[in-house]
C-alpha cells in the first residue's frame, strides 16, 4: 500500500510539471516571459521532486 502511494505521488508531481509547462507556454505566448517565469520555475521544481521521489522509491524497493 505504501508503495502504491509513492507511485501516485510521483505521477502527481509529473502531471503538475507538465501542466505548469503548458501554462507557462500559454502565458508566454499571451503576455511574454516576464509574466510567465513563475510557471517555468514551478515546472522545474515539480520535475525535480518527481525524479527525487522516484529515486527514493527505487532505493527503498531494492532494500
Amino acid at each position: 500500500m505504501k508503495n502504491n502511494l509513492a507511485k501516485i505521488l510521483e505521477i502527481v508531481w509529473l502531471i503538475a510539471g507538465i501542466l505548469a509547462i503548458g501554462a507557462g507556454i500559454h502565458q508566454t505566448i499571451k503576455e511574454g516571459v516576464e509574466k510567465s517565469w513563475l510557471f517555468f520555475l514551478i515546472s522545474v521544481i515539480s520535475f525535480a521532486m518527481y525524479f527525487f521521489k522516484r529515486k527514493m522509491r527505487k532505493m527503498l524497493e531494492n532494500k
